[in-house]
C-alpha cells in the first residue's frame, strides 16, 4: 500500500523501505529489531531514515504528507478530513466483513472453513460496497477527479474482494473505479498480486 503512495508521489528519492509483517522481518535486519519497532510484529512497517511507522493507513498518511502534500494528501482541511474518513471506513467498516471472507477462503484449509462466518462476511462486504458504489457515482476517484491517499487502502481492499472466489454483485460505479485503478502502474505492481 505504501509503495503505491511512493510511486504516485513523483519523488524518486523516497527512502522509506516497506516491510510487511514478520515474513519480511529479516529484511529489516533481525526479527528482534523488527519486533521491537512494532506493537505486534505483524503489521506493515516502514523505517524512513529512523522514523519507524506501522499500520498501513498510518504509513500511507505519513508518506503522502511528507512526499505528496497537496496531491495524495489533500491540501485543504476538508479534503484531508474526507480522505481520512474513507481510509477509516475501509479499515473499520469494509474490512469487518471482508476479513472473515479473505481469511476463510485464503488462509484456512477447506475442511476447517466456517462457512457461516464467510457468508456473513460476504453479506457485510456487499452492504459496505453498495455504499461505496453509490459514493463513487459521478466521481473518477474517491474524493472527485484526483487520485488521493483515500484511493489506496480502499482500492487494495476492493482488489482483494474481486480476487476472492465469491459472487460479485454488479456495481457499475465501483467496477469502473476499480478498472481505473488497475491502469495505474503502482496499483498493478504492488496491489494486484495473488492473494496469500
Amino acid at each position: 500500500l505504501a509503495a503505491e503512495a511512493y510511486i504516485d508521489s513523483g519523488d524518486s528519492t523516497v527512502a522509506a523501505s516497506v516491510l510487511l509483517g514478520s515474513a519480511t522481518a529479516t529484511e529489516y535486519g533481525t526479527r528482534r529489531r523488527y519486533a521491537a519497532s512494532v506493537v505486534d510484529g505483524l503489521v506493515a512497517t516502514i523505517d524512513d531514515d529512523g522514523v519507524v511507522s506501522w499500520e498501513s493507513n498510518a504509513i500511507i498518511r505519513y508518506l503522502a504528507a511528507k512526499h505528496a502534500a497537496g496531491t495524495l494528501a489533500p491540501a485543504s482541511l476538508v479534503g484531508r478530513a474526507r480522505a481520512d474518513m474513507w481510509m477509516d471506513w475501509q479499515q473499520n467498516t469494509l474490512m469487518q466483513g471482508l476479513s472473515p471472507v479473505f481469511l476463510g477462503y485464503i488462509r484456512t484449509p477447506p475442511e476447517n472453513r466456517d462457512m457461516n462466518a464467510i457468508r456473513q462476511g460476504e453479506a457485510l462486504t456487499v452492504k459496505a460496497l453498495a455504499v461505496l458504489d453509490a459514493h463513487l457515482k459521478g466521481r473518477t476517484h474517491m474524493l472527485g477527479e484526483n487520485f488521493t491517499m483515500a484511493d489506496i487502502p480502499v482500492g487494495a481492499a476492493v482488489h482483494r474482494w474481486y480476487a476472492l472466489p465469491v459472487s460479485h454483485p454488479e456495481m457499475t460505479n465501483l467496477r469502473a473505479w476499480y478498472e481505473r485503478l488497475q491502469s495505474r502502474p503502482g496499483f498493478k505492481e504492488h496491489v494486484m498480486l495473488p492473494l496469500s
